[in-house]
């Protein structure tokens, strides 16, 4: 059909934490089609000595699907997924780069800054109110107010 690249890519070091293999061909979109009918039959007719498929439950991936199993895996966060529809979906020029920020964790990044922040003030709260005999205010001799 033409002549292209196979990439493995082990897992955990894939897109989606899971082994992958991408093929790369020259071709349109009837080459490309030709090529995916003709690697998914192969692999319904091979088969090892038990009879039992190779690669079984080889079959085309569905629309977000590895960026869906990349968020199941742990390999991006729900506001990466995000970015990366929304940068799928980008109209302008200000949209893309804006996605792409967050997709490199940008967005994230600040979340989890206020969420150590919260936590640590928590622990200042838990602290004056759990050990009020100790006359310390530990809100008032951290740097809580800011």
């Amino acid at each position: 059909i033409d002549q292209g690249l196979a990439l493995f890519f082990p897992a955990p070091h894939s897109y989606t934490g899971e082994d992958v293999l991408e093929l790369q061909a020259h071709g349109g979109p009837v080459v490309l089609q030709l090529l995916l009918a003709r690697c998914l039959e192969a692999a319904a007719q091979a088969s090892v000595p038990e009879g039992r498929p190779r690669l079984p439950g080889l079959r085309l991936a569905q629309p977000g699907e590895f960026t869906e199993r990349a968020f199941l895996n742990d390999k991006i966060d729900l506001a990466q997924a995000e970015a990366i529809a929304d940068l799928i979906d980008a109209s302008t020029e200000a949209a893309a780069r804006s996605a792409s920020r967050s997709l490199a964790g940008a967005f994230s990044g600040e979340i989890h800054k206020l969420r150590d922040a919260l936590i640590h003030l928590r622990m200042l709260v838990e602290a004056t109110l759990d050990f009020p005999e100790e006359e310390i205010d530990f809100l008032r001799k951290s740097d809580a107010g800011g």
